[in-house]
């Protein structure tokens, strides 16, 4: 029995095998995971609880993980300034005040912002995991 998924050279379908392989690339080749252009696709792809990073080859797992991190990051930063508009120009008055404190324990002025991130980075860990 002749096995023809295995044969070097198909004599019929040789031309449309290329066809389709040059296709494929044509059709796929915006979706390099390092490319731009990606990226919202590749954000859409991990926040889908059914696929998540199940997709990702394994080399690329991290690159992807801290690609979807840091969009959420800026996500909840917009998300925090559009909600509390005035907290700029408190940050600028704590940080000139910060000059004459000297007790490092009475951190008044430590900024939500760090806290919000790391809670932020735990869950979206979660998420993946």
């Amino acid at each position: 029995m002749l096995d023809l998924s295995k044969q070097e050279n198909p004599v019929y379908c040789g031309g449309l095998i290329d066809m389709i392989k040059e296709s494929i690339q044509n059709r796929f080749e915006k979706y390099n995971l390092h490319d731009t252009r990606a990226k919202d696709s590749i954000l859409a792809a991990v926040s889908y609880p059914f696929f998540k990073l199940k997709w990702v080859p394994r080399a690329e797992k991290e690159y992807v993980k801290e690609l979807f991190i840091a969009e959420l990051r800026r996500f909840k930063q917009e998300d925090f300034k559009s909600a509390h508009p005035q907290t700029s120009t408190l940050k600028k008055k704590q940080k000139s005040e910060s000059y004459y404190k000297f007790n490092d324990s009475d951190s008044s002025t430590t900024s939500t912002d760090g806290n919000s991130s790391t809670c932020t980075d735990l869950e979206t860990l979660q998420y993946l995991r």
